[in-house]
């Protein structure tokens, strides 16, 4: 019998080590269990799917969250006190004129904004556009709010 031979029954006598064991293949499945539980759990790159959103064509492509506008209101209130009450469910132009400045508002898609103001930081403006009960757009130059609530009586009274 020559070397090579003697090396190759000696190969097949010999047992051979399986490079994974059934314990070693157990816990590999666990962990990975464990990773996709994790990561349904934890939502990996959720994004709000299923919330509804409504894009309006003056935001340049920002998404508004939007809820049930029947019956949420903006309610405008000026130096002089109340001002206006305007439902968000229905299209409309507001312009606010009072001794200390003027503020354009638009009531479209359920939504409010100012989109144009005299005043000299434009906070108002920058503020876009609202929908939420609670939100408010400011006009501190102008002492001018606009709040979004479900009853107009709720909203908060500007003091003098």
């Amino acid at each position: 019998m020559t070397g090579s031979e003697r090396v190759f029954l000696e190969a097949l006598q010999t047992p051979h080590k399986r490079p994974f064991s059934f314990v070693d293949i157990i816990v590999a499945c666990c962990g990975l269990l464990l990773a996709f539980a994790c990561v349904a759990l934890l939502g990996f790159g959720y994004s709000g799917a299923g919330v509804p959103q409504e894009t309006d064509p003056q935001s340049n492509g920002a998404n508004a969250i939007t809820q049930d506008t029947k019956t949420l209101y903006a309610v405008v209130q000026n130096t002089a006190g109340y001002y206006a009450e305007l439902p968000l469910n229905e299209e409309t132009t507001l312009e606010v004129t009072s001794s200390l400045g003027t503020n354009i508002l638009i009531v479209s898609g359920g939504m409010i904004c100012c989109t144009e103001s005299d005043c000299a930081n434009q906070v108002c403006v920058d503020t876009g556009w609202i929908s939420q009960e609670g939100e408010l757009i400011v006009c501190l130059p102008h002492r001018l709010t606009v709040q979004v609530v479900k009853d107009p009586a709720d909203a908060i009274p500007l003091s003098a």
